[in-house]
């Protein structure tokens, strides 16, 4: 009896990042949509990789186990919006100037399918990379192993199943190419 209740006491502390604690405590008492430098360096300050002039309007929801604020990497001159969730699994890089409207769920893990009587099997993280530039707009929901390049823009309620090329606009469920945008071209010569 008492073996086992220390067994699920250990399971249900294991995944308590102090650090995640002190940051929530500290950002916690900030305003939403106020102070959005001073959260950034309070999470800094935690152990959070945030980079300069990065503005975080709310609190940022980060998600997936103990090591999962150490998954995080958040580049310099970026916007995180109100209700962003990052389910940090596996490493999550978003780059430089980048921008995130409200409530952008971003998530490395996910399951295989398993037997009939459990079909959520066993977890299959995957990382996950925003190129610089891009902007995800409200409500975006961003996959496991997926990429989206350099200028790409996802418009709301998109749901991002596949990765997404440079300098392109998508939307919808799943997301689809809705255009080609302008950008640096690659072309040899150019």
């Amino acid at each position: 009896m008492v073996r086992k209740f220390l067994h699920v006491t250990r399971e249900e502390v294991s995944g308590i990042e102090p650090r995640a604690i002190v940051a929530r405590l500290l950002v916690g008492l900030l305003p939403r949509g106020a102070a959005a430098r001073l959260r950034a360096r309070l999470l800094r300050l935690t152990g959070l990789a945030v980079g300069d002039r990065t503005l975080l309007t709310a609190e940022v929801t980060v998600i997936g186990g103990r090591g999962s604020w150490r998954n995080l990497t958040i580049g310099e001159d970026c916007y995180i919006n109100q209700g962003c969730v990052f389910d940090a699994t596996a490493p999550i890089t978003i780059g430089n100037h980048v921008a995130f409207g409200h409530g952008v769920l971003v998530t490395t893990s996910s399951h295989l399918i398993g037997t009939h009587d459990r079909r959520s099997g066993l977890l299959r993280p995957e990382p996950v990379r925003i190129g610089d530039g891009a902007w995800l707009a409200s409500r975006v929901v961003v996959l496991p192993g997926v990429e989206i390049g350099a200028g790409a823009v996802v418009c709301a309620g998109a749901v991002v199943t596949r990765s997404v090329a440079a300098n392109t606009m998508v939307g919808g469920v799943p997301a689809r190419l809705l255009r080609t945008l302008d950008g640096p071209t690659t072309e040899p010569g150019a």
